[in-house]
């Protein structure tokens, strides 16, 4: 059912796809404040473009640890100091922002392999 739901989407509103999915990619290679849950959001349009083919599948694992490691009790812990929530956001854009800052450009001519 969500293959299908991705397809009649991708026929339908293909724009707005790769808007979301680029929208994503920018914003966790530039921002500089994230909380968890607007992370979360991000990384799942990440492993949407992965799925897709727009991102290659090599950057899973990277987006599936995100989901773990984006988390307020692993982002406390990587800072190895008892910070409040708005240094957590700030800590963990600026994880993502070093790893993000290294994949490759979306290919969203892929997409009309789906």
């Amino acid at each position: 059912q969500e293959k299908n739901a991705r397809r009649k989407m991708l026929q339908t509103q293909p724009e707005k796809v790769c808007d979301k999915i680029g929208r994503a990619y920018g914003i966790l290679r530039n921002a500089h404040i994230l909380s968890s849950t607007e992370t979360m959001k991000l990384l799942s349009l990440l492993r949407l473009a992965v799925d897709l083919g727009v991102l290659d599948e090599k950057e899973r694992s990277a987006i599936d640890r995100f989901y773990i490691e984006g988390q307020p009790g692993h982002v406390q812990y990587m800072a190895k100091n008892l910070i409040d929530p708005k240094e957590r956001d700030l800590y963990r854009a600026r994880v993502l922002r070093e790893h993000f800052s290294h994949l490759p450009l979306l290919n969203f001519d892929n997409l009309a392999k789906y």
